[in-house]
């Protein structure tokens, strides 16, 4: 089951290879929560500060208990940037795959991966 923002949703339901700006806010939206509920598993206080530094993430501002992740300075926007960019490359490859014969289809996912 996909929720009405998941990625695939956006793909399957995106007309041309434009991703509403109301999307990739939905898809931001749960990347931070996505992130928070990993960062609350983390058990160990090295895990969680190695966490924090690989993301970007301001442990001294984030608040464990409301969920609320602070970044450093331009970290946020540079990883929505990221995902908005992936979305829209991915809504364009699904509209030539759409196109696209079997034997097509199947080279290009070979140079996907």
């Amino acid at each position: 089951k996909h929720d009405s923002y998941s990625l695939e949703s956006v793909i399957a339901n995106n007309n041309d290879t434009t991703v509403t700006q109301q999307s990739c806010t939905a898809l931001n939206d749960k990347f931070i929560e996505s992130m928070g509920f990993q960062r609350s598993i983390l058990k160990s206080a090295q895990h969680l500060k190695e966490f924090d530094s690989q993301w970007g993430i301001d442990s001294c501002a984030t608040d464990a208990q409301d969920g609320i992740l602070q970044f450093r300075p331009r970290v946020q926007s540079k990883i929505f940037d990221a995902i908005n960019s992936v979305s829209v490359l991915a809504a364009s490859k699904a509209e030539v795959l759409k196109l696209s014969s079997d034997k097509q289809m199947g080279i290009e996912i070979i140079h996907l991966f």
